[in-house]
């Protein structure tokens, strides 16, 4: 997509009827240009080789002006380098893709891309704009959905793909307002239908994308901001290291997030008899942990486990969207052994109302086997908890 993005302007800027001076062809903008980030993603939007963008790197010197370290980075990214290798292919201008950028509260509303609780193996999603969009304005450009939660907010970089479809839609209930009942459902072809949320509240491209956005009050919208573009088709198109850092830090952004509840519910709570029951709660323990147990006759839900120290009280709706109540209801959790709760935490199972496991797509046939999975719940749920389950499908499942 960034080679169909660079080519599409290329194409138009080499062509004098759309420029202001006729003499400013690519080649003199290309010369101009005193970014050397830019100029490292222009190469490698054209398909130069990535050790040649290496030895480039290897020149920049990020403390001198950057017009200097541009033209560090030109004498290895020449641009009758880069011209041979567009010459190499050029799509019709029908075929260059744009980004659109869309956030979403996951707080409240729960997953973009669940519509029900039938859904597994998902490689489609939808987003809801109040946008009058029109097909040819959307079909076949890329979507990048953000998530924001917690206080002070934090964002994700929840999922991402091409869109293929556009429906016209009744605006869902949490998002009437006089007058305007119709927006429209814009579907998606995930790149992965297992996404790993990426944190990029620090990232500062991220940050300037926020202010160029106004903080996502614009709603769907396009992008053009090279640099962003690039970062996210860097996150979009891992290598095998960086998909373990990725993974590694939704793990620490999981920790922190229960640290940041812990210190929520310090400073909130005064009396320190509550204080202790919720935090012990927020951790599976305490009175909490014992009538969850009670439930679940002391044993693991799925397993039948009853090795005390291996099992887990576990909270079906996600804390953060539970209110008191719902947070210390022991009907809001399920008591699992430790390696099921595992994967229930990160939404690599769950479960349906009649006590059928559900299995992500991540979790390969030979670890299913390791496992001895797919099993049930050992006992039929209530209405309680079969309203609590449905929290877990549409926020964690994956």
């Amino acid at each position: 997509m960034l080679k169909q993005r660079f080519v599409g302007w290329l194409s138009e800027y080499n062509n004098p009827l759309w420029r202001k001076n006729p003499d400013r062809d690519a080649r003199f903008i290309y010369n101009k240009l005193n970014a050397p980030m830019t100029i490292l993603w222009l190469a490698a939007a054209a398909g130069i080789d990535e050790r040649i963008i290496g030895t480039a790197l290897k020149r920049v010197k990020w403390s001198e002006r950057p017009e200097t370290s541009a033209a560090a980075a030109r004498k290895v990214l020449a641009w009758d380098i880069i011209a041979h290798k567009l010459d190499e292919w050029r799509p019709s201008a029908s075929h260059i893709a744009r980004n659109f950028v869309a956030y979403h509260n996951r707080e409240q509303i729960g997953q973009p891309f669940l519509s029900g609780d039938d859904a597994s193996g998902i490689d489609e999603a939808t987003f809801f704009t109040a946008k009058q969009f029109r097909p040819e304005t959307l079909l076949g450009n890329r979507l990048w959905v953000f998530e924001g939660s917690g206080s002070p907010r934090r964002y994700t970089l929840a999922c991402h793909g091409t869109i293929v479809g556009l429906k016209k839609r009744a605006r869902p209930a949490w998002y009437q307002r006089k007058r305007r009942r119709d927006g429209r459902s814009v579907v998606f072809r995930l790149d992965d239908p297992n996404p790993v949320a990426v944190d990029v509240t620090g990232l500062g491209w991220f940050k300037r994308l926020r202010i160029q956005q106004q903080s996502f009050q614009n709603g769907l919208n396009s992008i053009d901001d090279s640099n962003a573009i690039f970062a996210l088709h860097r996150l979009a198109n891992p290598s095998a290291e960086e998909r373990s850092v990725q993974i590694a830090q939704a793990q620490l952004s999981r920790e922190a997030k229960q640290t940041t509840d812990l210190i929520e519910i310090a400073s909130r709570k005064r009396d320190e008899t509550t204080r202790k029951i919720f935090i012990d709660a927020r951790l599976g323990q305490g009175q909490f942990r014992a009538d969850v147990a009670r439930l679940w006759s002391n044993a693991c839900a799925v397993t039948g486990c009853d090795i005390p120290e291996m099992l887990r009280a576990s909270h079906m709706k996600p804390w953060n969207i539970s209110n008191d109540g719902e947070r210390l209801d022991p009907q809001n959790g399920l008591l699992l052994a430790a390696h099921v709760d595992a994967l229930f935490d990160r939404g690599l199972i769950s479960f349906w109302p009649n006590g059928t496991m559900m299995i992500s797509d991540a979790i390969d046939s030979a670890n299913l086997r390791r496992l001895r999975l797919p099993s049930k719940l050992r006992q039929k749920l209530s209405a309680g908890q079969q309203r609590f389950l449905a929290h877990h499908r549409r926020s964690y499942f994956n």
